[in-house]
């Protein structure tokens, strides 16, 4: 698996070097991020010993013995949930609106934040993300589905 996202990581950064720069940058950084921590875990990988200096097995890693595989399986399709519910909301509503709501969502009822605490950094991110990527870097988000229908279009 590490040999398969050191590849993916290349590649993508192979491919955007046939792009304009402002465009190849995010896939350049993501690619190198990919394949230095791919390297990293590769080489803890090679060089592990056990805690009596034998070899040990990769599988071996468990972060707790003693998990209640209901909670664990809850707690997977909870998250598998809110990713498949954060794809189909850009392709309904589009990025921004779709970024905008989950992060909010999640935070109210899944991260059982107050309502302050949700909109004021719902707010906050909202914020940096239309500064950053709408105003300074001038990006354009493809409209969802449902704003292209309300539009006409």
């Amino acid at each position: 698996m590490l040999f398969f996202s050191i590849g993916i990581g290349i590649y993508v950064i192979l491919s955007a070097q046939k792009w304009p720069p402002r465009t190849a940058l995010f896939p350049e950084v993501i690619g190198a991020v990919v394949v230095i921590l791919a390297l990293v875990a590769l080489f803890f990988n090679l060089f592990r010993k056990g805690e009596r200096g034998e070899e040990t097995d990769l599988m071996d890693f468990r972060l707790s013995k003693d998990v209640d595989q209901a909670r664990v399986t809850r707690r997977v399709l909870s998250v598998m949930l809110w990713v498949v519910g954060f794809l189909v909301g850009i392709l309904l509503l589009g990025f921004p609106i779709t970024a905008l709501l989950f992060m909010f969502l999640y935070l109210k009822f899944d991260g059982k934040e107050g309502w302050k605490n949700s909109l004021w950094v719902t707010a906050v991110v909202w914020a940096g993300f239309y500064v950053l990527f709408i105003w300074l870097l001038k990006t354009r988000f493809n409209e969802g589905w449902i704003i292209e229908w309300l539009k006409g279009g």
